[in-house]
């Protein structure tokens, strides 16, 4: 009989898996950088299995911005206008969550985005796992909105960023081994978090990483669990991530996501 755990892992991780772009050909800022308001005009929108954003600029010059949440506000309202690559909003009574004051314009072949000033970090963390960055869980403290139907279109080559961001984007996703991972228990008193694992990495500035990529456990289905790098040396990196329980030395980890069929493809289940 097959393990019903497994069945519902794949089932509910399988849309954020599915929607995984391809890379091959680099594109440019000048291969569609925004040269009138009228081009970023419609409806855009963040949507992930725990919620979706909706931002619509308007013709006007006036939008409306909402989420569909648990924790669903009011609408937000302002104005908005394009310049070069970036949208500016300016919103007459904020609500939560709040919407960033000015969004980046990122072209990814005949995709468009538009990215929180604050958020590139996340985006190209996105990319790098294999996510599609208007549709992961990995994006909702900064999501990057999507035209609407845009997920649909083919993402060709990488996406087009300003420095130091384009060097985030990978050519290949990065393999590294845990060589060290030790749970740190915060004093509640002072640092009311969640427990951390403290792990160290044998890669570093030579495989491409800096400080801010986020890999993830080779051997867990799903953007879960992302070790976030806090330093990066020659050969070796050290990040966090929240979990209960250090990582096997020797474990796997990748700055791609393991997807829920390659997980399952790697542990089938077991009849009996």
């Amino acid at each position: 009989m097959k393990n019903p755990g497994v069945l519902a892992i794949a089932t509910m991780l399988g849309v954020i898996a599915g929607c995984a772009p391809t890379q091959a050909r680099r594109t440019t800022l000048e291969d569609g950088p925004v040269s009138s308001p009228s081009e970023c005009e419609g409806v855009w929108r963040f949507a992930c299995t725990a919620e979706s954003r909706t931002l619509d600029l308007r013709g006007s010059g006036s939008f409306t911005y909402s989420a569909d949440s648990c924790l669903r506000g009011p609408t937000e309202r302002g104005t908005w206008s394009a310049s070069n690559d970036r949208i500016r909003l300016t919103t007459a009574e904020e609500v939560y969550p709040h919407l960033a004051d000015e969004l980046l314009v990122v072209t990814w072949g005949p995709r468009r985005y538009l990215v929180p000033s604050d958020g590139l970090a996340t985006f190209c963390n996105m990319v790098n796992a294999g996510e599609e960055p208007g549709a992961s869980l990995l994006g909702l403290s900064s999501p990057a909105f999507v035209r609407v139907h845009g997920g649909d279109l083919p993402a060709d080559g990488k996406p087009a960023l300003p420095p130091p961001w384009d060097a985030w984007i990978l050519d290949a996703p990065v393999v590294a081994c845990v060589i060290d991972s030790v749970l740190s228990i915060p004093d509640v008193r002072t640092t009311p978090h969640e427990l951390e694992t403290r792990v160290t990495l044998d890669a570093g500035l030579d495989k491409g990483l800096v400080p801010g990529m986020t890999l993830f456990p080779v051997d867990e289905p799903g953007p879960f669990s992302p070790i976030t790098l806090t330093e990066v040396s020659a050969d070796r990196s050290q990040g966090v991530m929240t979990r209960w329980r250090p990582l096997a030395l020797g474990s796997a980890v990748s700055t791609r996501v393991t997807t829920p069929r390659e997980w399952i493809d790697a542990h089938p289940p077991r009849d009996g």
